[in-house]
């Protein structure tokens, strides 16, 4: 049974099958009890066809693909803004950045900088925050001209790097600097090796799993729950396999409720290795049944879940095996062989894979035959 009480703190659900299976629907449904009884709710969707569209605006916050790239932005941006005050969203950005194997480092550029703009039309600001833009604008023109590019290492605290990072929080007004024409545009750079890299340049699969840390790091409340349809999107398999265990590491002390909806064996694999309590649930016409994935391969996973058999698949070479003793030691008949067999051809896509089953079946008739004299 899934429902909101089997949803406990620090608990990772997920809930896997096949397209039109209803695990989808399941977690919308989840996600609105969740939101009915006041809790904080978190949903994140990597693709444009999500199923929190039709959820109630009220109380949910959420980030997905159908937000376009810009969102992408926005979401670095309002984490980056916040970290002189919060070292902890400095921390999950660091492990983000680290773990797709890109710098701890961010680079901040403002373009067409103009202090004669913004004090020509910045009189409608609150006269403390005008005097604070205005300190921050002189002291980045003095040291980096009017569009050059502030480095900030995330893992540095040093008087350089802090004095760096306070930099950071010109972003968090970026709509009054562009408003008053103080600068036209903000950007945002990471960095690989010698590579400066614009922020939306980086690849889908890297942008979606920075910024899906950045928007919960900075979302997250004590026991919010966590709900991500097919984050596998995008993602390389590496990131696919460590997502659990990733989320569980850097956001176990707010003690999320995650529930997660998926096609991805290799997701619910990874998750074997994770702390925390979790539970996998196999979907079929919208009803959740408890899925026994402790120990199994991805390609039984495969086979169980979408009735699939990959190419070169040892799990295939495994059973043929035990098909093989069980008819020969005659706890199995020919035909219990030869129905399974049929079976395994009509799961399979690749032309070579059938004619090793076409083999098997041969060698099976012909240890029949044997035994029979």
């Amino acid at each position: 049974m899934v429902d909101t009480n089997s949803i406990q703190p620090n608990t990772v659900t997920v809930l896997i099958g096949p397209n039109s299976s209803g695990k989808s629907r399941l977690l919308r449904k989840l996600c609105a009890s969740c939101l009915q009884s006041g809790d904080s709710v978190l949903a994140i969707a990597p693709t444009i066809f999500d199923r929190f569209r039709e959820m109630p605006v009220s109380g949910l916050k959420f980030y997905g693909a159908r937000q376009g790239r810009p969102a992408a932005a926005n979401v670095f941006r309002s984490a980056l803004s916040r970290a002189v005050d919060k070292p902890k969203i400095v921390k999950n950005l660091t492990q983000a950045l680290k773990y797709t194997k890109f710098e701890p480092v961010v680079g901040i550029r403002l373009l067409d900088v103009s202090i004669d703009n913004y004090m020509a039309g910045s009189d409608y600001l609150d006269p403390n925050m005008r005097e604070s833009l205005k300190s921050m604008l002189f002291k980045w023109q003095n040291q980096y001209g009017s569009d050059g590019v502030v480095k900030v290492s995330l893992d540095s605290y040093s008087f350089e790097e802090l004095d760096a990072i306070s930099f950071a929080e010109m972003s968090r007004y970026e709509n009054h600097l562009k408003k008053t024409k103080a600068v036209s545009k903000i950007e945002y750079y990471l960095y690989r090796g010698r590579d400066q890299i614009p922020l939306l340049e980086a690849c889908s699969g890297e942008i979606c799993f920075i910024t899906t840390i950045a928007f919960i790091a900075t979302r997250i409340e004590r026991r919010s729950v966590i709900a991500i349809d097919e984050p596998e999107t995008s993602l390389h398999p590496t990131w696919q396999k460590d997502y659990v265990e990733t989320l569980l590491d850097l956001f176990h002390h707010h003690e999320p409720r995650i529930l997660i909806s998926t096609h991805s064996p290799i997701i619910i694999s990874g998750a074997e290795a994770a702390r925390g309590n979790i539970s996998v649930y196999e979907m079929d016409d919208e009803i959740p049944t408890p899925f026994k994935h402790m120990h199994l391969s991805l390609e039984e996973m495969y086979d169980r879940l979408f009735g699939l058999i990959t190419p070169k698949n040892h799990y295939l070479s495994q059973r043929a095996v035990s098909m093989i003793n069980a008819l020969d030691a005659g706890d199995r008949t020919l035909a219990q062989i030869i129905a399974e067999l049929e079976e395994f051809r009509r799961k399979s896509y690749d032309e070579s894979q059938k004619l090793v089953i076409t083999r098997l079946e041969a060698i099976a008739r012909q240890l029949e035959s044997i035994k029979k004299g």
